[in-house]
């Protein structure tokens, strides 16, 4: 039995979603924190940028603090914080300025142990472990998403040595008669070439074993731009090397085998870190690739029925698509001219290229192309799909005029649509639904 490939996308996506949550916890608690820091901090920094103003100004010597409007601020600020926080109101009261014997201007206090609790608190909240404990995270978030991309590959591949390979996996590999007793059977050995082969691939880099699945997969003969996106994914992964490796410090071999464009702004012997924008725009990156060998390996597990590769994609497809991921739409249009796929698949993957810019809010991109397409040749549900995508002013008329053509199991299954579920609680197709169903089941309104 082959691969459930639509299990195994779907392990992908939730994978990611997963990491995407964690970063995103974090990212707003480490916001959270730096609030707590910059208040704390700055109210504290603002009655001693005050005490040197006094000074200053009494003394008549000329300083490099703040005139004008900020100066005017300044007094504000820590005018209110003075009568409203007692705290603060200590501190000011408790600090002078004066000149040492080197005459150097510096703060004491009259009360050091409020200094020193509250330089304290700062400390603290600024610590090192906090800001290490954020670079944890990242990290381990960045090893995970390689991991994701390469757990999806590996699970292909594995299928792909199990049910299509025509190759001899014997060649260059060695396997004792030790092994050959201990395997049992013919199948057991056959499942150890293919784990061994696996693991030989991944023991090179991304762009080695990129190179290898995109031989198997003619990936590059549908989706010829991908360039960026495997350059993106490599910088990716050398960065990975450097988290496991070297602590993140840049070395010769990262500066080598990433492209100039993503490596010119870093030098070797720098650290480098993954901050939340980079984490996201690389899972997205990873995310696209895994869209298109999973739509590729589809296409080759298939090659004998279409339509059930369509079917499997489009449910998948559908089912991600508020994900908001630019390759979802450019596979519908890979369908729609795939010429060995039937009409009726080509003309729904039209349809549903459309859906994703109507579920992502960025019709404006496509609908100057819609608004030229003529589907009154078609059933009534292809002239209801344009009409609710570009929100004309008949879109209800014209859904209830396809809904109205269907049998009561066709409607049922209709109503789940991606397409309906957008106009379903909207009246007046709220009360147009209500009663279709209350009808269907047979309930007294």
């Amino acid at each position: 039995m082959g691969i459930e490939l639509n299990n195994t996308m779907n392990r992908f996506i939730t994978q990611l979603q997963l990491i995407e949550k964690i970063i995103e916890e974090s990212n707003a608690e480490k916001v959270e924190k730096d609030v707590e820091i910059l208040e704390l901090r700055d109210l504290v920094y603002a009655i001693f940028d005050r005490k040197f103003d006094e000074y200053f100004t009494q003394n008549n010597i000329e300083d490099e603090m703040a005139r004008g409007d900020a100066r005017e601020q300044l007094y504000s600020l820590t005018d209110f914080l003075i009568e409203k926080n007692p705290i603060m109101k200590k501190i000011y009261n408790s600090i002078k300025v004066s000149k040492d014997e080197d005459g150097e201007v510096s703060l004491t206090s009259d009360s050091p142990g409020v200094m020193s609790y509250i330089m304290e608190r700062i400390r603290e909240d600024d610590s090192e472990p906090s800001f290490h404990k954020k670079d944890l995270i990242n990290q381990s978030s960045v090893i995970s998403v390689c991991i994701c991309l390469e757990t999806l590959v590996s699970e292909i591949l594995r299928d792909f040595y199990l049910n299509l390979y025509e190759g001899d996996l014997v060649e260059n590999k060695t396997v004792t008669f030790k092994q050959m007793k201990e395997f049992g059977n013919i199948n057991d050995a056959r499942l150890y070439l293919i784990d061994s082969e696996i693991d030989s691939i991944f023991r090179g880099s991304f762009k080695s074993w990129f190179s290898y699945i995109n031989d198997k997969l003619k990936i590059s003969d549908n989706f010829k731009d991908e360039k960026q996106t495997v350059e993106l994914i490599n910088e990716l992964y050398q960065r990975r090397n450097l988290f496991v490796h070297t602590d993140g410090y840049i070395n010769d071999y990262y500066l080598k085998n990433v492209s100039k464009e993503y490596s010119n702004c870093v030098k070797k012997g720098e650290r480098i870190n993954a901050d939340y924008n980079y984490i996201v725009s690389r899972i997205k990156q990873v995310e696209r690739l895994g869209w298109i060998i999973y739509y590729q390996y589809s296409k080759l597990i298939h090659r004998d029925n279409y339509k059930r590769m369509f079917n499997d994609v489009n449910e998948l497809l559908l089912k991600y698509m508020d994900r908001n991921c630019d390759i979802i739409p450019s596979i519908y249009q890979s369908i729609y001219k795939f010429d060995k796929m039937d009409r009726h698949s080509q003309l729904i993957a039209k349809v549903n290229y459309y859906l994703y810019y109507k579920i992502n809010g960025r019709v404006d991109e496509i609908r100057e192309e819609l608004e030229a397409i003529d589907f009154s040749m078609l059933n009534n549900n292809f002239i209801m799909a344009k009409a609710i995508i570009l929100d004309e002013e008949d879109a209800f008329e014209k859904t209830k005029a396809a809904l109205d053509d269907v049998d009561d199991d066709d409607f049922l299954f209709m109503f789940e649509w991606p397409l309906l579920k957008l106009v379903r609680n909207k009246e007046p197709y709220k009360e147009y639904f209500k009663k279709r169903l209350n009808k269907i089941f047979e309930i007294q309104e």
